[in-house]
């Protein structure tokens, strides 16, 4: 029996070096791919920490931008070429007005931060905001005659103008007041028109006083 156990022993003792040349390099193997997997975990670590610098990045300009905006259209474009789309940026551009797309998620965070929660129930589909910093008038107006001739690939949604939110009737009905030019333009008939119906009354007045003298 003991000389069958010790035979047993042996041979079943041999095995234990080739377990060994085996299992030593797929241990190493494993630690590896361990490794690997620590390291690409850090990467996408950094990577989602890079996105996410980002889009505060992104929150922050589109914040400022509205900050500083005197008024500001939410517009929605559906099936826009790229041919019209340039033609919209070289127009708005024209009228002293930006036109930017971001996405809908950063322009919530951004109208959020600002007090225009009343915005984000219009950021749906793809949008895009015209903005005006040289009047309260330029961004209705580019925005809304595009409209008007863009078989609804653009569509205003919403506005802001004065701290206020307007809805679309309201960006439209802002876009037909006459442009502060225009308004110059009138003010400046009006007083030549003044002037010129006062230097009448007092040549008339002159000429009253020589008669009667």
């Amino acid at each position: 029996m003991d000389g069958r156990s010790d035979a047993a022993q042996s041979h079943f003792a041999r095995p234990t070096g080739v377990n060994k040349m085996v299992m030593e390099p797929a241990l190493q193997v494993l630690r590896m791919c361990m490794i690997g997997n620590l390291s690409l975990q850090k990467e996408v670590q950094q990577m989602n920490q890079s996105v996410l610098e980002h889009k505060k990045q992104v929150v922050s300009e589109i914040t400022e931008k509205i900050r500083n905006a005197k008024s500001v259209v939410l517009v929605e474009y559906k099936g826009l070429t790229v041919e019209k789309a340039t033609e919209l940026r070289n127009k708005c551009r024209e009228a002293g007005v930006e036109y930017k797309v971001y996405k809908n998620t950063l322009m919530r965070f951004a109208f959020e931060e600002l007090g225009y929660n009343d915005m984000s129930v219009n950021l749906e589909g793809p949008n895009a905001i015209a903005m005006s910093y040289e009047d309260e008038v330029s961004a209705a107006r580019v925005t809304n005659d595009f409209a008007k001739t863009s078989n609804d690939t653009i569509v205003l949604k919403a506005g802001i103008a004065e701290g206020k939110i307007m809805n679309a009737d309201e960006v439209k009905a802002l876009a037909s007041v006459p442009s502060r030019e225009i308004l110059l333009g009138q003010l400046a008939g009006v007083l030549q028109g003044n002037i010129r119906n006062l230097a009448y009354m007092l040549d008339q007045i002159s000429k009253k006083g020589e008669e009667a003298a």
